[in-house]
């Protein structure tokens, strides 16, 4: 016998796939993108975990347009990245439900509209200042840096590369620092590299990992980026501890010989900081410093900085706007500087720390670490 519901069955299936059809929507992913003198080069969406990259969608450019979507499981960064023989571009957007627009600008520059996580951490790129700063670093890149002899505008060049970057890490910092979004502050500390605080950073992953989840490819890469940034810092920490320092001279600011062995006076501990006036993560170091150097100047810490610039323009304008109060010198020789070479100086931001008898106790040393490394010194 038939039973009295069984009419309603239909319109419950149509319903049903109706819904289904409708949320399937809402997780899609949608990016129709504008560029130009780019016919027939490759687009694909890219969800990259440090070396396992995964192809999420794939079109090439027709008519200036290009058409990319794909189910979103997860909004994460991705890259949109266009081929063009062997040169690849590469440009992050977040990988979220709805329909963006991209636009390539013939500067390089991009723009994506729409989405609302797009919109939180990419808002910068829209901002007037970034723009012309993002426009001038670019047109400075085609022209490259090393064919601009004039030290002046070598400079000008570099001031332009970190005023753009300064612009974007000050935008996400402020979301990291104010969203009141677990995701939204974890995918901006991934954006940022985890800096300029790594362990702040992964103290919020760490909170955010039971929210959204152990397994979640957002978690997983700021994790690996930690462990990644660690083994890196480990490798080259302690690289010289136990060695004799190697005394050096070098030039101050003014053009007077300087010896290392002279300015480590009678300090009980010497930070020996290699930086450059271009070094972004050098420059972020410096309040911290300062910071240092006021609390135990008069226990018998002091500071020498050498600076691994070449144009000297650049060394003197930058040391003006930080305003060293400790010595800073430098044989403007780069990385090529046999001094470099010595102290087994691979990257900057790095350091030693060099005691009364001459001895190197800790190296390369960042952040937090450094700090507790100089209290515990200076008890």
């Amino acid at each position: 016998m038939q039973k009295k519901n069984d009419h309603f069955k239909p319109l419950f299936l149509l319903l049903f796939t109706t819904v289904s059809l409708f949320a399937q929507a809402q997780k899609k992913f949608e990016l129709k993108g504008k560029v130009s003198e780019r016919d027939g080069q490759l687009v694909q969406l890219v969800r990259d975990y440090y070396g396992n990259a995964s192809v999420l969608a794939t079109d090439t450019v027709r008519n200036g347009q290009f058409h990319l979507s794909t189910s979103v499981e997860e909004i994460i960064p991705v890259y949109v990245t266009i081929r063009a023989g062997k040169q690849t571009s590469s440009f992050s957007v977040i990988l979220e439900p709805g329909k963006m627009n991209f636009i390539l600008y013939p500067s390089g520059r991009k723009a994506v509209t729409g989405g609302k996580y797009n919109k939180l951490l990419f808002g910068y790129e829209s901002q007037p200042e970034f723009i012309k700063a993002d426009d001038a670093m670019r047109a400075n890149q085609k022209k490259g840096l090393e064919n601009i002899k004039d030290p002046q505008e070598n400079y000008e060049a570099m001031q332009v590369f970190l005023k753009r970057n300064e612009l974007r890490s000050y935008h996400l910092q402020k979301v990291f620092n104010t969203s009141k979004d677990l995701r939204t502050r974890v995918m901006a500390a991934v954006l940022e590299e985890l800096q300029p605080d790594r362990l702040k950073s992964m103290e919020l992953v760490n909170q955010a990992a039971p929210v959204l989840g152990e397994n979640s490819l957002l978690i997983q890469t700021a994790r690996k980026m930690n462990q990644n940034q660690e083994m890196s810092i480990n490798m080259r920490k302690g690289r010289m501890n136990g060695q004799a320092y190697i005394d050096f001279t070098a030039a101050s600011l003014k053009g007077d010989s300087v010896q290392l062995s002279k300015l480590l006076g009678s300090n009980k501990y010497t930070l020996l900081q290699f930086w450059a006036s271009w070094c972004v993560p050098c420059r972020h170091e410096i309040p911290l410093l300062k910071k240092l150097y006021n609390s135990n100047q008069e226990k018998g810490f002091g500071i020498v900085a050498f600076s691994l610039d070449e144009n000297k323009f650049a060394w003197t304008k930058a040391s003006e706007k930080e305003n060293f109060v400790w010595p800073n010198i430098s044989d403007l020789k780069g990385f090529t500087s046999n001094i470099i070479k010595q102290y087994q100086v691979s990257g900057i931001p790095a350091n030693v720390i060099i005691d009364q008898q001459g001895k190197i106790v800790a190296s390369n040393l960042v952040g937090d670490d450094l700090e507790k490394k100089i209290e515990e010194l200076m008890k």
